[in-house]
């Protein structure tokens, strides 16, 4: 993954981080020439027929086919919790209120449960659709983990 931490750290909620996460944390793979899709789509790992040529040019990269909202449905970001957690790794989440907004902190432990070894923090507005969230904070957290 050719990617930065600040650039994952700025990600906005959406497509293209769920891409991400279902690609370098779940495994999914980019295929191409599958009949019910028009445009290279992401194939979770069991329904990846290795006969298809998976796309590593990342110019050519279209966000298509089925996969899980990890950065806005609970549901599916605690899928990543759950997968962490497999792996007998700690993860913590703490939500903080204000009069004004509030904030998600989600931290991952070395393997002693001594230190943070990464770290997300998202500071929240606003419940509107689309802003940042829970979901986001885990989903970055994941990411981090994978680059360093």
């Amino acid at each position: 993954m050719k990617i930065t931490k600040e650039e994952i750290l700025n990600m906005p909620a959406g497509r293209e981080i769920d891409a991400l996460v279902a690609e370098e944390i779940f495994g999914y793979r980019w295929v191409e020439g599958l009949l019910a899709f028009e445009q290279p789509c992401l194939i979770s790992p069991e329904h990846y027929d290795e006969t298809k040529t998976p796309i590593t040019n990342t110019n050519k990269r279209k966000i298509g086919g089925t996969f899980p909202e990890y950065s806005t449905e609970i549901s599916d970001a605690w899928e990543i919790v759950e997968m962490i957690k497999a792996s007998q790794t700690e993860i913590r989440i703490r939500g903080m209120d204000w009069y004004d907004g509030g904030g998600w902190n989600v931290e991952v432990m070395d393997i002693m449960s001594e230190k943070v070894t990464h770290e997300s923090y998202i500071e929240t507005l606003y419940p509107e659709e689309g802003s940042a969230n829970v979901c986001l904070a885990i989903c970055r957290v994941a990411l981090l983990t994978k680059i360093q």
